[in-house]
């Protein structure tokens, strides 16, 4: 389905429902840790995205299906060396 594509774009037809969620960092941690992947672009309300901002730069706690999916993407990237960036406000 992806080939080898580069860039990837998911869109969820329903926010917050958990499958879409679910499915959608499924494919993430796929797209990093078997095909190299090395950005990745979340579609968030400014709020969600400073929540995201201080997760990644500090640890600051975060919601339950997110923090599932950024807690393996850190350890990915502990695991090969690369260093995870969030935009800065």
């Amino acid at each position: 389905m992806i080939g080898n594509s580069r860039i990837v774009a998911v869109s969820e037809a329903v926010h917050a429902a958990r499958q879409p969620l679910e499915f959608r960092n499924r494919l993430i941690k796929y797209l990093v840790e078997e095909m190299g992947f090395t950005a990745i672009a979340l579609e968030s309300g400014v709020v969600e995205g400073r929540l995201l901002n201080d997760y990644v730069r500090h640890g600051q706690p975060l919601g339950y299906k997110l923090l599932q999916l950024l807690t393996a993407l850190r350890q990915h990237s502990a695991a090969v060396h690369f260093k995870m960036h969030a935009p800065t406000y």
